[in-house]
């Protein structure tokens, strides 16, 4: 008589290296989706200070402390549809701004935007 099936310690030795592989790529995976995360949120800060640099060369005067997104999209400097904050998955705030300073010594304007260090995971 032929027995077609698998014994239980064949099943069994399966079921543990099917364990072992899931506990080493799982820190590997997620370590990988959360660098792929910011990475995709520093390319987002890049674009949107692009865009300010753009909309600061066009508007010189009109320069205060800043500009903000809602500005940028009202003024085509920016992509609507690409405003999404890639560590949350939500939408940016559209109030929040570049900041723009002049400095006097080195005769440069600055632009700060902090999309990714206040998001959180």
């Amino acid at each position: 008589m032929k027995n077609n099936g698998f014994t239980l310690i064949e099943l069994l030795a399966v079921i543990v290296i099917i364990g072992i592989v899931a506990t080493i790529t799982t820190p590997i995976i997620t370590s990988a989706i959360a660098t792929s995360r910011e990475k995709a949120c520093e390319r987002q800060e890049e674009m949107v200070l692009d865009a300010a640099k753009r909309w600061g060369t066009d508007h010189v005067n009109d320069i205060d402390d800043g500009v903000t997104i809602k500005q940028l999209i009202a003024d085509g400097y920016l992509n609507n549809k690409s405003l999404k904050n890639p560590k949350t998955n939500t939408e940016i705030d559209k109030e929040s701004k570049v900041i723009i300073l002049y400095d006097d010594n080195n005769h440069q304007y600055t632009y700060t935007y902090n999309l990714c260090v206040n998001a959180k995971e």
